[in-house]
């Protein structure tokens, strides 16, 4: 639980901050030895979750590349969804100018973005 707690802390300030319509800082968390997982700010009531993913097992990446291009993929089938992306080959380019690092870091599996919005983490609406 504290792992989890510990390592979930920024993206729960970051939804909480999203949620209030404020602004995000940027972050960066290394949570596995060759894995990492950064918050970008996307504006106001907006932010950018990557997430980076690192396989050593060919089977593990073979998979893991399948579910990643799907994610991307139902995000153009799904309206209203939270803004995917995948980049496989190179890093998102928001992501290497908050942090220059990342451009030479590889990656098995790429990294994934999320973008969310107020209205993705608003409290739900109750019907009287």
């Amino acid at each position: 639980m504290f792992k989890r707690d510990f390592v979930g802390a920024p993206m729960r300030k970051a939804l909480l901050a999203i949620q209030a319509g404020g602004t995000v800082s940027n972050c960066e968390i290394p949570y596995r030895k060759d894995e990492k997982y950064w918050i970008t700010s996307a504006g106001t009531g907006k932010a950018t979750f990557h997430i980076s993913f690192n396989f050593m097992n060919t089977t593990d990446i073979s998979m893991a590349r399948i579910m990643l291009l799907e994610f991307e993929e139902s995000n153009r089938h799904v309206r209203g969804s939270i803004a995917t992306s995948y980049n496989d080959k190179n890093p998102p380019p928001e992501l290497v100018t908050a942090y220059p690092s990342v451009a030479s870091a590889t990656y098995t599996n790429g990294i994934i973005s999320f973008t969310m919005s107020t209205t993705h983490v608003a409290a739900p609406k109750t019907i009287t």
